[in-house]
């Protein structure tokens, strides 16, 4: 075993010096490359979930206003923007977490073993400390939007990731309705 699947969102295409590279920037926390995708990771989540963890959450993460952050800033301010982010959402995310971009300036989190609430109190931590971070060529703080939903041992078994992700999402979008910049429980 080489430890849980995680993505290294500031690992991608572009990135110079990455020897070995998958399309998603998903490694083992060991920084071995796995076959696969976070797509995979999930169904390996799916699959286990039950036997290891009495609890697990998504955190649904979106940046705020990134299309204004490309339009007025140029896109690599936009891509140093979402370097931070990675950077910082990896080094908030334990080992047993599985992390990934889920496209554009999307995010998810999948924190194993614990409840919503726990899941909540980790993304207002990234939260703070986002907002507390230079971004290259920003003259103001980044903020991000997140929605946080969870599956419990006594809750019926999920036949995806996604149909936890999807009311995550929905809290997403509640969070945004009520001014960015905050997370909302779904």
């Amino acid at each position: 075993d080489h430890g849980p699947l995680v993505h290294d969102p500031h690992v991608g295409p572009d990135s110079a010096g990455a020897a070995a590279r998958t399309p998603g920037g998903l490694r083992r926390a060991d920084g071995r490359v796995p076959t696969g995708s976070l797509l995979a990771a999930s169904r390996c989540l799916n699959t286990h979930a039950d036997r290891l963890w009495p609890s697990w959450a998504f955190v649904y993460c979106d940046l705020d206003d990134f299309k204004q952050v490309n339009d007025t800033a140029g896109h690599f301010t936009g891509d140093a923007v979402l370097r931070t982010f990675g950077a910082l959402l990896k080094d908030h995310a334990r080992q047993e977490d599985i992390i990934g971009r889920l496209g554009g300036e999307e995010f998810g989190w999948v924190l194993s073993g614990c409840t919503t609430e726990e899941a909540v109190q980790a993304a207002n931590r990234l939260l703070t400390a986002f907002r507390a971070t230079s971004c290259d060529g920003m003259g103001r703080p980044c903020a991000f939007s997140a929605g946080v939903a969870g599956w419990q041992a006594n809750d019926p078994m999920p036949e995806s990731v996604w149909d936890v992700a999807r009311p995550a999402d929905r809290a997403l979008y509640q969070a945004k309705a009520q001014g960015k910049g905050r997370v909302a429980a779904g």
